[in-house]
């Protein structure tokens, strides 16, 4: 699963605890697996949301994601406290 434009970190996988203490915009994941993220949106503007297998893609596993103006962020989160960009 990839974003655009947006960092998430994974909290749960297959509804198990994780871990990972990074941000990321990618999170591999295998047949039927699923996680959990937590988001929070820095950049406004409509964002797709989509696997990188192409024919995933073009089957179906892709959306959006709107971050519309008026959205709040928190202060003290995001890219700053994440410290990748």
């Amino acid at each position: 699963m990839h974003v655009h434009g947006q960092f998430f970190r994974v909290l749960t996988r297959n509804g198990s605890a994780v871990d990972e203490g990074h941000w990321r915009d990618t999170v591999l994941l295998g047949p039927r697996e699923t996680v959990d993220v937590a988001m929070f949106p820095q950049d406004l503007g409509v964002w797709m949301l989509h696997c990188h297998i192409q024919e995933h893609a073009e089957s179906g596993m892709m959306t959006l994601i709107d971050v519309p103006v008026g959205a709040t962020v928190p202060a003290d989160q995001g890219r700053h406290a994440a410290g990748t960009h």
